[in-house]
């Protein structure tokens, strides 16, 4: 089992200054490495918004960034912008099928 980062307050992440990105990444990566006493090496973007200012300051605490664009939807992407299915608690069997099939 893996834990890692999905911010410290679940902020939008893309609505927010450098000052305010550095404070979630640093936060939820210190809480957690206490917790686990493992390195925090991943976070997946709050509802997978970003911009090239959020890639950029995760590029200083993570090895890698995961969004919500789907990865049959996405040609592009690199080491922060990678794409991966969202699955909500409310999805329904064939929803959830519709993804793995």
């Amino acid at each position: 089992v893996s834990f890692q980062s999905h911010t410290a307050s679940h902020s939008i992440l893309a609505d927010l200054d450098a000052e305010s990105l550095h404070c979630e990444f640093d936060t939820s990566s210190t809480v957690i490495e206490e917790i686990t006493g493992k390195p925090v090496s991943a976070i997946a973007y709050p509802q997978g918004r970003y911009n090239p200012l959020v890639e950029e300051i995760a590029s200083e605490y993570f090895i890698f960034a995961y969004t919500t664009e789907y990865p049959d939807r996405t040609d592009e992407f690199n080491s922060y912008t990678i794409p991966r299915y969202y699955i909500s608690r409310g999805f329904s069997d064939e929803e959830l099928e519709s993804i793995i099939d």
